[in-house]
């Protein structure tokens, strides 16, 4: 998978037929500066040129660009080659390890959800399995399905070994499970970066059985942190506004709520859990932006821009958070529905 604005290059500036290897290498530079180490390997121009053949026109021939009918911007480019994937198989190695942010709050999300054992579960956006080992530890005699759409989280999880754990890869918008053939599902911080909400929890809901449970966490701001939250959001909003098309995944979330009861799920209970997890220092809370899905931001921008915006960050840190950055404090909201 490649960065999103390579579509950029292709659909919106120039016709790959039309240019060589090294106006190739150089618009993808311009294009995405902060991966110039990348252009170096004499192999990813010509990767590149056989990812584009094989999307866009039979094997062999020389792309011409896409019809009148497909989505030509970055945000189309994100959707088609799996935005999600490419990110979280980038950050995979970094993912919840220190500190174990996801683990800690995985934990959580189970003791919510009050699952009985020897029950069927599904974990949505499974990750690394932060989840889905915590629903082994509190079902010993359960089977649990863990989803994910990055294969290298997956290879986390099966690497793991767990009784009674399978794994499937896919997208939450294409489920290729049965019907009504799971007792439960969960899912860790996952439900608000989906490109298609709606057809999501569509596919959830199908494979539910009636009475079944999802229990779900959104991020959410710790009392305490507030002053912080608001600065941090503001910085992040000011950077953001200089990229063009913004991937769906990492636009605000919709009313998540009102999706899922649309799609045939009510409200059970909703629970806040304020922790504090400690990170060491304001570097040490920027380390950990980096390692999850917030990375997609430094990613996209131009190195000093990256830089600048890792200095107001830490900046912000040390001025406003009740730790100075010693400490994640966070909130997540953590809602249990049951399906109709």
């Amino acid at each position: 998978m490649f960065d999103l604005l390579t579509w950029e290059l292709f659909f919106d500036d120039a016709r790959p037929g039309e240019h060589g290897a090294d106006e190739l290498r150089t618009g993808y530079l311009r294009h995405c500066p902060n991966r110039a180490a990348e252009l170096l390997e004499a192999d990813v121009v010509g990767e590149l040129i056989d990812a584009i053949r094989g999307t866009w026109c039979g094997e062999g021939q020389v792309p011409t660009g896409p019809t009148e009918d497909d989505d030509c911007s970055a945000a189309g480019y994100g959707r088609r080659v799996g935005f999600n994937e490419e990110l979280f198989d980038r950050v995979v190695g970094v993912y919840d390890e220190s500190p174990p942010f996801f683990t800690t709050l995985g934990r959580a999300l189970v003791e919510a959800a009050g699952i009985p054992d020897e029950s069927t579960v599904i974990d949505l956006g499974a990750g690394k399995g932060a989840v889905t080992i915590a629903l082994r530890a509190a079902l010993p005699r359960g089977a649990i399905t863990a989803v994910d759409v990055s294969s290298g989280m997956l290879a986390a999880i099966d690497a793991l070994d767990l009784d009674q754990v399978d794994t499937v890869h896919a997208d939450l918008i294409e489920l290729p499970l049965a019907d009504r053939s799971f007792d439960h599902a969960v899912s860790g911080f996952s439900l608000h970066i989906l490109a298609d909400q709606r057809a999501a929890f569509q596919e959830i809901h199908r494979v539910l059985r009636p009475g079944a449970s999802l229990t779900w966490s959104l991020p959410g701001s710790h009392q305490e942190a507030r002053e912080w939250s608001r600065d941090y959001a503001a910085i992040y909003q000011r950077y953001e506004a200089a990229i063009r098309d913004v991937p769906a995944e990492m636009t605000p979330a919709p009313d998540l709520d009102a999706l899922l009861l649309a799609a045939g799920f009510s409200v059970d209970a909703v629970k806040t859990v304020p922790v504090a997890i400690p990170v060491g220092d304001a570097e040490g809370y920027w380390r950990w932006t980096q390692s999850h899905g917030a990375r997609w931001l430094t990613d996209v921008l131009p190195p000093q821009d990256a830089q600048a915006l890792h200095r107001e960050v830490v900046s912000s840190l040390q001025r406003l958070h009740p730790t100075q950055g010693a400490h994640i404090m966070v909130a997540p909201q953590i809602t249990r529905m049951l399906r109709t």
